[in-house]
């Protein structure tokens, strides 16, 4: 699966859209370069400096780490804990953040999760999924000269990851979740499961899962429990 990482202008717009106060903790469960992440930290930084407090002075007993990235990619997860680390050495603020490397298809709410700088956090509170997953879909692999074998293994894979995302959730995704899905698709329905009520998902995803019989259920799931702000 080749990897896209997202450009600044993006990953600030999209921030800039989502994050209206503060206090949000965020995660972005397809990291990549960290991308996002970062868009976050500014954003958030900006909003406390209006109100005329640091990023890091939080009221007691709360948690000052106000952003968690994962993903499945070492590489592109290391990336992102030195990116954010730069960025909050300039500013001379402690870590706000924490980065895992791991599949983002077994995360779950309370969940604790081990960050690649040290130290264990757990996944809760989370008030914005922030993401930009990966769009591969599968009739465009099978299409591919040469690609049977790899094709195989991304089914594979993808019965693996359609049973992770499902495992303990009752019947609430039931029929939302098929193969012939872009991952994005799998990424939307994770990003439900971490989300504390009344959380908002902000995400970069094909135009498939707006038209395609296939996106039909997830797409009947999301109006029924989100109210759309931007498209």
């Amino acid at each position: 699966m080749a990897a896209f990482y997202t450009t600044t202008a993006s990953a600030e717009l999209l921030a800039h859209l989502a994050i209206d106060h503060a206090n949000q903790r965020i995660i972005d469960p397809a990291c990549g370069s960290g991308a996002l992440l970062l868009a976050s930290y500014q954003r958030l930084r900006s909003l406390h400096e209006r109100a005329l407090e640091r990023i890091d002075q939080e009221p007691p007993g709360s948690c000052r780490i106000r952003l968690i990235g994962t993903d499945i990619m070492p590489f592109s997860a290391h990336l992102a804990t030195i990116n954010l680390a730069i960025q909050q050495v300039e500013t001379g603020e402690p870590p706000s953040f924490h980065v895992a490397s791991l599949d983002a298809t077994r995360l779950e709410k309370r969940m604790a999760i081990d960050g690649l700088q040290g130290g264990s956090i757990q996944i809760e509170g989370i008030g914005l999924v922030i993401m930009n997953p990966p769009f591969t879909r599968q009739e465009l692999i099978n299409n591919l000269p040469g690609e049977k074998e790899h094709s195989t293994l991304i089914d594979e894979y993808k019965d693996r990851a359609i049973s992770n995302i499902l495992a303990g959730t009752r019947t609430r995704y039931s029929g939302l979740l098929n193969k012939k899905q872009a991952f994005s698709s799998y990424f939307v329905v994770i990003a439900d499961k971490l989300l504390d009520d009344g959380g908002c998902i902000a995400a970069v995803l094909p135009a498939t899962i707006l038209r395609t019989e296939y996106n039909h259920h997830l797409r009947a799931f999301l109006l029924a429990n989100y109210s759309l702000r931007y498209i």
